[in-house]
Order: structure tokens, then C-alpha cells, then sequence
């Protein structure tokens, strides 16, 4: 926990000629959870909750807003 993540490919637009461009968004990792239980670290195999300081919501025209 505490680790700085990256989320790819985060927020994706299109420039003026149409092509995607995305947008990296960047995170820290704040709590690990399976099921009920509360981490301190993963381990590969089953299904892990990954808690971030972002907060995002989806906006108008489905778009991403932070």
C-alpha cells in the first residue's frame, strides 16, 4: 500500500484530425480488500479490491471526470 499507480488508458479523447489520445491517470494506493477482509499486500490468483485516491465519475457523454 502507499504505492503510486498508473491507470491506462485512463481518459481517451480524439484530436481535431480524429485520432484517440489518451490520458494516463495517476493514483495511490490506499487499502487492499478480499471479500471482507482487509490486506497488506496481494498476491497473484483470486480477486482483489484495489482502494485509490482518485475519486472519478462518470459524466456527461459517458466521459470520465475527475
Amino acid at each position: 500500500m502507499g504505492q503510486e499507480v498508473e491507470v491506462r488508458p485512463g481518459i481517451v479523447t480524439k484530436d481535431a484530425e480524429g485520432r484517440a489520445a489518451c490520458l494516463p491517470i495517476y493514483s495511490r494506493i490506499v487499502s487492499l480488500k478480499a471479500e471482507e477482509n482487509s490486506l497488506q499486500y496481494a498476491v497473484p490468483g483470486g480477486l482483489i479490491g484495489v482502494g485509490m485516491t482518485v475519486r472519478a465519475v462518470r459524466g456527461r457523454h459517458g466521459q470520465l471526470q475527475l
